[in-house]
């Protein structure tokens, strides 16, 4: 959860940085850029998913252990 969380940061951070020089930027980059920003974080969001999904279904998969 921690490394998530510090990913996210690390990425929140980066685009900050890319859009504190965003008045230098014409219109059609800062669509292509919102566009670009709006499927990486849909596709990293559905990723995250489909890994817990399949750490979740690992754990319940497993055979209970009957002494």
């Amino acid at each position: 959860m921690v490394v998530e969380l510090n990913g996210d940061i690390e990425a929140f951070s980066f685009f900050l940085n890319i859009f504190k020089d965003i008045r230098h930027l014409s219109f059609p980059t800062l669509k292509i850029l919102l566009v670009l920003d709006f499927f990486l974080g849909f596709w990293h969001q559905m990723w995250r998913d489909h890994r817990l999904l399949q750490i979740h279904i690992l754990m319940f998969s497993q055979p209970s252990a009957k002494n």
